[in-house]
């Protein structure tokens, strides 16, 4: 809840990520810490309630191009940005 919020905390650990500023990310790093092992521990209930059926996963639009050669190069070393 904490770090999905639109907060300053939120906004100023994304600017950090987004500037790939090192000190100020060490800064949240037990923040950091314990939103992964607050994630971790939400995996695990939401697992253990799902059934195969419940499974959502979440992805973004590609573009045709981009589909199509990732179709090409099934099972070659593939390297995208982002």
């Amino acid at each position: 809840h904490t770090y999905t919020t639109n907060s300053f905390f939120y906004r100023t650990l994304n600017k950090a990520f987004r500037r790939e500023d090192i000190d100020a990310i060490f800064d949240f790093q037990p923040f950091i810490a314990h939103t992964h092992e607050q994630l971790l521990n939400l995996r695990t209930e939401q697992q253990s309630k799902a059934t195969s059926s419940q499974i959502f996963r979440r992805g973004a639009m590609l573009p045709t191009s981009l589909l199509q050669q990732l179709q090409d190069n099934k099972n070659k070393f593939i390297s995208v940005n982002g």
